[in-house]
């Protein structure tokens, strides 16, 4: 989980009503593992896995650009591109 702190004035009133994490207290985050696995069954062996299965995924910057309420769906629109920094 990575902390989004800079979103909280545009996504935080929308949590506040609709996310039991945020009433619990949870920041505004982006979730980059979920579900890999449940906390008890996560391994040194299933982090091994997946290490190995993003070896070959370069690096990349991004930058939050725009959040939407779709109904149902919200989403955070992002950019990415290529990291020059080495893994």
């Amino acid at each position: 989980m990575c902390p989004a702190l800079e979103l909280d004035p545009v996504v935080g009133e929308f949590r506040q009503r609709h996310d039991p994490s945020a009433r619990a207290g949870v920041p505004p985050h982006i979730t980059l593992m979920y579900p890999f696995l449940e906390p008890d069954r996560l391994s040194s062996e299933a982090l091994t896995e997946l290490e190995m299965s993003l070896e070959d995924v370069d690096a990349f910057e991004y930058s939050l650009t725009d959040a939407r309420d779709f109904g149902t769906v919200s989403s955070i629109s992002r950019r990415h591109r290529p990291s020059r920094s080495s893994r």
